[in-house]
């Protein structure tokens, strides 16, 4: 039995769901649910119930889910000492960012940070908000930089990780001058919108928004996971989205994107750093964590200088 098994077993817990698993991993449905039944053979007994939704565990499940998470741990833990002994100097921090956090915000927080101070190696994976946390659970990354909504609980999240608020992020809707003057032309097929997809934290926290509009307000055009995309396809006019504000304010400047709709559809949401209080962190993570709960937004210590005057 191979890793690759735990880890897809572990997503379809995480997402109760195998098309949402799929998505976080970058894998087919099928190829997700063929390692987990191949899980399941291995065991002898049938670790999920799938006739419910959500996806639920059978007893076995439980006892596998609660065994496998501290096991994960280990190997993560193993891989950071024999890394140690390897890395660059320093040690280096693996951190997972998501997408759109990636493009601006954390090499923006990164120099304000530090400002011309040396700052540890860093090594970035850059992927969606819930493979993330994926992530720091089974042990490839130390440290996590993604959205996260305070209007909903953490529930899914392990009670060993803790998170810092890094910035408060509101999610508008976006579109380009034309397609926004353009709007009520057609209003009984509803606004065109560029979709991020219901299995993405963009696209969940967007679902929210609309479903406490009118039935028919919005109709999809085009779907699809990778926010910077969206972003782009907005520019080219496909239709509106909902963005960060903190990714499209280059182009909010410059008059290539402009907010339509109602001055109160948005979303408060939160850009936050999150580490495993468990296990081992290599010494350049430990010194990017430090650094996170200084300036973090939830203390005494705020965000200044430059970085808040570009925003």
């Amino acid at each position: 039995m191979d890793l690759d098994s735990f880890k897809c077993f572990l997503a379809v817990v995480n997402h109760s769901s195998f098309t949402r698993a799929a998505r976080s991993l970058h894998l087919s449905q099928p190829a997700v649910s063929r390692r987990v039944r191949s899980l399941e053979l291995w065991a002898g007994t049938d670790l999920l119930i799938r006739d419910s939704f959500p996806i639920r565990l059978t007893a076995a499940g439980e006892e596998l889910t609660s065994r496998l998470l501290p096991l994960m741990a280990e190997i993560s833990d193993l891989r950071a000492i024999l890394r140690s002994r390897v890395t660059l100097p320093g040690q280096t921090a693996t951190v997972a960012i998501s997408h759109s956090i990636a493009d601006r915000f954390f090499p923006m927080w990164l120099r304000s940070a530090y400002g011309t101070d040396i700052f540890p190696p860093i090594r970035i994976i850059a992927m969606d908000t819930n493979s993330s946390i994926e992530s720091l659970l089974v042990g490839d990354c130390e440290l996590v930089v993604l959205y996260t909504d305070s209007e909903h609980d953490r529930g899914f999240v392990p009670e060993d990780i803790t998170f810092v608020t890094l910035r408060e992020e509101t999610i508008r809707l976006l579109a380009a001058p034309a397609f926004g003057s353009k709007l009520g032309a057609e209003p009984e097929q509803g606004m065109a919108i560029i979709s991020h997809g219901g299995g993405y934290f963009m696209g969940q926290a967007s679902d929210s928004i609309m479903s406490e509009m009118p039935n028919g307000r919005f109709r999809a055009v085009i779907e699809c996971g990778l926010t910077s995309c969206v972003l782009t396809l907005a520019l080219q006019g496909f239709g509106a989205a909902w963005l960060p504000m903190t990714l499209a304010e280059p182009y909010l400047s410059r008059r290539e994107l402009v907010v339509v709709g109602d001055p109160d559809w948005y979303r408060t949401i939160r850009i936050s750093m999150a580490c495993r209080t468990t296990g081992i962190i290599q010494e350049g993570a430990a010194q990017l964590w430090t650094r996170a709960q200084q300036m973090s937004v939830d203390g005494s210590s705020h965000l200044g200088g430059e970085f808040d005057d570009q925003y």
